[in-house]
Order: C-alpha cells, then structure tokens, then sequence
C-alpha cells in the first residue's frame, strides 16, 4: 500500500520506521492538531506530545494552543529518524538534535503520518 511521501517498513519487534521522501521540514500548521509538514508526508499529532528543544523538555498539548511555542524552534529543519516502538510511542529526532515524542491515547488517534495512524490504544 503506497504511503503518502514516505515509505513505512515493520521492524521484527512490531515497530515501524518511515523513511521520508522529503526529510525538510517545510511548515508548521497549528489548528486542533499540530502538522508538521515533510514534503508530501503530514505528520499529525492529535495529543499530548513531549518536545525536547535546546535541552529543554516541554510537555506539549494541540489542545492547549497557547502553550504551543516552543515547537517553533524545530523551523527550519530536517528529520534524520522518524520511528514508531512496538506499542506505537512515534519518535522523531531532527537533525538539529530536537525530537519529538508522541506516547498512544487510550481514547484517540494520538498521532498519523502518511497516512498510517496509531489506533486509541496503540498497538497493544
């Protein structure tokens, strides 16, 4: 199945890695969701998501927009790994050294990229 500008491998532990067409980050929309955009991949984050920026770790939620600022400081930059852990925690490190990490929701799709969503739950 063909996969919105990335390509999506299952590692032997359950896990997954994207490998992405167009690694640059080319915008950041904030609405109810945060999407960041990689060319033609969209990476949606739909809940609560931890940033680590500088050295700093901030604890970041879509819901909460107006605590949203320090995810601006990834931009301009690239992705270098972009992976989900078995139980379907995304974690995405920048070239820069920033990262993101996107745990499951009980409830929600925390998060889809390409097109390939992690189910309420995770992969459990």
């Amino acid at each position: 199945m063909p996969w919105a500008g990335c390509e999506i491998r299952e590692r032997p532990d359950g896990g997954r890695e994207f490998d992405l067409a167009e690694p640059t980050l080319s915008w950041i929309r904030i609405d109810f969701q945060v999407r960041l955009q990689f060319g033609e991949a969209e990476l949606q984050i739909e809940g609560p998501f931890a940033l680590r920026v500088l050295g700093n770790e901030h604890q970041l939620d879509p819901a909460d927009r107006s605590g949203l600022g320090p995810l601006l400081a990834v931009y301009p930059d690239t992705a270098q790994t972009a992976a989900m852990d078995p139980d379907g925690t995304l974690r995405l490190l920048f070239v820069s050294g920033a990262s993101l990490t996107v745990p499951p929701d009980d409830l929600y799709e925390a998060w889809n990229i390409g097109g390939f969503w992690c189910p309420p739950g995770g992969f459990r």
